[in-house]
């Protein structure tokens, strides 16, 4: 899988998480410790999601392993 497939693939899962948790962008980033700016700005950009942010998102989301692995 390409590099832009797999920041499609995150973009996506975000999204995803965002229409069914019912979670706004704002409170996303919030939740994640980062301004909203900051947030579109990683949306826009995945490769400059940290670490930290990538693994917060997997827990919230719910993300095995092996899907984590597809997108980093």
């Amino acid at each position: 899988m390409s590099r832009d497939d797999k920041n499609k693939e995150l973009r996506g899962l975000i999204a995803y998480y965002l229409e069914t948790s019912g979670y706004t962008k704002k409170q996303l980033a919030l939740k994640l410790g980062i301004s909203p700016a900051s947030l579109y700005n990683k949306l826009n950009n995945p490769d400059s999601f940290t670490f930290g942010e990538v693994r917060k998102l997997s827990e919230w989301m719910g993300l095995r392993e092996d899907k984590l692995k597809m997108v980093v």
